[in-house]
């Protein structure tokens, strides 16, 4: 027996060491009665196309066929074989995202994500380079899960935690799938009825739109029909979400006064949720304050995993007031620090506050995943700030931040600080409304408390 590996020419017209899993196996064997040849052919496990036969059903297939090939019997019964839940696939090629072209390139950033039911297939990482000769084929990303459910959220938090820098890749279009995202769309006329909810419930901000590329987030494509749609109400400001330079345009052409952009103080966080690095994101910043400035309107920057971030760990109060300094210089007229995954406690809301500067508007967003949204809440608010950012009903998440739930509950909120005296202007009746109406357009049980039990005061007729 002869066995033969031919080495992809990715590696071998680069003059760099061979990658096993590019190549082929190839098996010779001769008859000495007959002087017959046998030859037979297999591909690595990258290139094997049953990856999703292999995590359904148990079997490993290139082992199997090794076995099968040298005379001996598979280790399994056919007859028995039964799919255990459900697997999905996902191909990550070096490739245009928007054109589907081939994207060669140095890889300077590889990692990989890890969990249950996560599988990746690959011969790369960070220093190998993708060149034109070969497959642009880099990874296989199989997830798999009890149910289809649970594969798909374990495929968005997958594919959120995949880090790849230097050649274009396709991670972004897998983002993007509608499955992967936090909700599923929404009509824009169920939209604009919560948005003209919200605005009759005395909050005196609302985020209205968010002007993102449609095939980042789909969810968001009809922000120009919802605003168009919606009723403005004396005495609310509007905002918009901006991601970009484009975005903003846009959304000074529609008439808003405030806008808001976000930067990472995670550098992978910043690549998972916008695609370019924290610099890159700061340079744009730069560029956008003068000409919404020009327009007469404001800008917020929003310091996202400002506590924390899922790919690194803490991330130092430090670091988020130098973004802080800077951005300051380039003109924002107001900061947010959001803690963009549930990370914040009391104890580190107190060391962010004690770093970042205070000497412009400043508001907190909190997400509640661990339950210490409210917490947090009450300790800025001994710290002297009074603006927050919440959602009806705790709607919302991050799709690249894997396990992040919503924003702390806008009715919790408002509960919370009414039984301690404060007067927000808001009325809570009308709140829990909007809330209801929100879980009837989701079509989910959203994980308020008030909206469940409504607020205290309300009793039991007997």
């Amino acid at each position: 027996m002869i066995s033969i590996r031919e080495v992809g020419p990715r590696d071998g017209l680069q003059n760099e060491a061979p990658v096993p899993t590019a190549a082929k196996v190839q098996l010779l064997d001769a008859d000495p009665a007959t002087g017959e040849f046998f030859f037979l052919e297999m591909n690595t496990r990258l290139q094997v196309e049953h990856p999703i036969t292999e995590s359904v059903y148990g079997v490993d297939l290139v082992e199997e066929q090794l076995r099968v090939a040298s005379g001996l019997p598979p280790t399994f019964d056919p007859a028995a074989l039964a799919p255990q839940g459900h697997a999905i696939e996902l191909r990550i090629n070096a490739e245009d995202p928007k054109r589907f072209l081939p994207g060669p390139g140095a890889i300077s950033t590889w990692v990989e994500p890890a969990g249950e039911g996560i599988r990746v297939d690959s011969g790369y990482a960070a220093g190998t380079t993708v060149t034109p000769n070969y497959d642009s084929l880099m990874a296989k990303l199989i997830v798999s899960g009890p149910d289809r459910a649970t594969a798909i959220e374990r495929a968005r938090a997958a594919v959120a935690a995949f880090q790849i820098a230097g050649p274009k890749q396709n991670l972004p279009f897998f983002a993007e799938v509608d499955g992967l995202q936090n909700e599923a769309p929404v009509p824009t006329a169920a939209k604009v009825d919560l948005l003209d909810a919200l605005s009759g419930t005395g909050v005196g901000r609302i985020e209205a739109v968010s002007f993102v590329h449609p095939k980042a987030i789909p969810q968001m494509a009809d922000a120009d029909a919802v605003w168009d749609s919606a009723t403005r109400v004396e005495g609310v400001r509007y905002s918009a979400l901006v991601p970009n330079l484009r975005g903003a345009q846009r959304a000074l052409d529609k008439g808003f006064a405030e806008l808001e952009v976000v930067v990472s103080a995670s550098d992978p966080h910043n690549r998972a949720n916008l695609n370019r690095s924290t610099e890159e994101s700061l340079a744009e910043i730069e560029a956008l304050i003068p000409l919404v400035h020009a327009a007469g309107a404001t800008v917020e920057v929003i310091v996202a995993t400002s506590f924390g971030c899922p790919y690194e760990g803490d991330v130092p109060p430090a670091r988020v007031a130098g973004i802080a300094e800077r951005v300051l210089a380039y003109g924002a007229d107001r900061l947010a620090y959001g803690d963009t995954t549930g990370m914040a406690t009391p104890r580190r809301v107190r060391e962010l506050l004690d770093a970042v500067p205070r000497d412009r508007p400043l508001l907190l967003h909190f997400h509640d995943t661990r339950g210490t949204g409210l917490a947090n809440i009450l300790t800025a608010l001994d710290l002297g700030v009074t603006e927050f950012d919440a959602s009806v009903g705790g709607l919302g998440g991050c799709p690249y931040a894997p396990g992040a739930t919503g924003n702390v509950a806008t009715e919790e909120v408002v509960h919370m600080l009414h039984d301690l005296g404060l007067d927000t202007g808001i009325d809570l009746d009308r709140l829990i409304a909007a809330g209801e109406l929100a879980e009837r357009i989701v079509g989910r049980t959203l994980p308020s408390g008030v909206l469940r039990a409504g607020p205290r005061t309300r009793t039991i007729s007997r």
